[in-house]
């Protein structure tokens, strides 16, 4: 079992660390999608502790997955919006 930060105390934090990231990321002009994408994977490494306690995965290979589903849905979503722009065009 996780013997982090109790369970009732995370979503105050994620709730706080998201405002945080909004009201950063919008001051920042150049490599917004960069530090969107880091952040995105520590989030993912850190659930997939959280998750490999309560399935029969490791954390490395759930983390693998979630990387790969991500960058998956990236690909995905920037395919779809330059078949937008050709549409447009």
């Amino acid at each position: 079992m996780w013997s982090g930060i109790p369970l009732r105390y995370l979503f105050p934090i994620i709730l706080i660390a998201i405002a945080y990231y909004l009201y950063v990321a919008s001051t920042v002009k150049i490599g917004k999608e960069r530090i969107r994408d880091i952040i995105v994977i520590a989030i993912i490494l850190w659930l997939s502790s959280l998750i490999s306690s309560y399935t029969k995965f490791n954390a490395l290979s759930i983390a693998g997955f979630l990387v790969f589903a991500y960058g998956w849905v990236i690909l995905v979503i920037q395919k779809f919006k330059e078949g937008l722009n050709d549409d447009k065009s």
